[in-house]
């Protein structure tokens, strides 16, 4: 049986962002789709305990994203980010990369975005780019593959 883990931190909240309504709607559609395979919800320490209210499929276990998973056979980054953790397959989803190219928050934010965008997309096997406009975006100011 194959497990797959998944970047949960941004689908738990009372006010989602349109990343967290594609995790969330990523997370619980491919266990409700796929009843067979494993799934692990993974939450950034920050988020997890969020996550205990939410009652999971009978297919999923949540979890803390760090470290390796030599379990799992393949963890998807849900948002253009991959933690330290040393994964067999990893997929990573771009949405978009408009911190890099504005006036977006402060320098230090946009540094640190951008170490993790690079990270990603260097990182996955395999990238996502919700556009075509951000699988330029990634070629051009990542460096990585067009996504698919």
């Amino acid at each position: 049986m194959t497990t797959i883990a998944l970047d949960a931190t941004y689908s738990v909240g009372g006010s989602l962002s349109g990343v967290g309504k594609y995790s969330r709607e990523i997370l619980f559609g491919l266990a409700e789709a796929h009843p067979v395979q494993r799934f692990q919800f993974a939450y950034r320490a920050h988020r997890f305990r969020h996550s205990l209210s939410d009652s999971l499929p009978a297919n999923a276990s949540r979890r803390i994203l760090h470290g390796a998973w030599p379990e799992a056979d393949l963890f998807h980054a849900l948002n253009q980010r991959i933690d330290a953790g040393r994964f067999r397959k990893t997929v990573a989803t771009f949405h978009d990369l408009f911190v890099l190219t504005g006036e977006y928050s402060t320098k230090e934010f946009r540094d640190r975005f951008a170490a993790q965008a690079r990270e990603a997309a260097r990182r996955a096997d395999l990238v996502i780019a919700v556009s075509a406009f951000t699988a330029n975006q990634v070629h051009e100011l990542l460096g990585g593959d067009r996504g698919s």
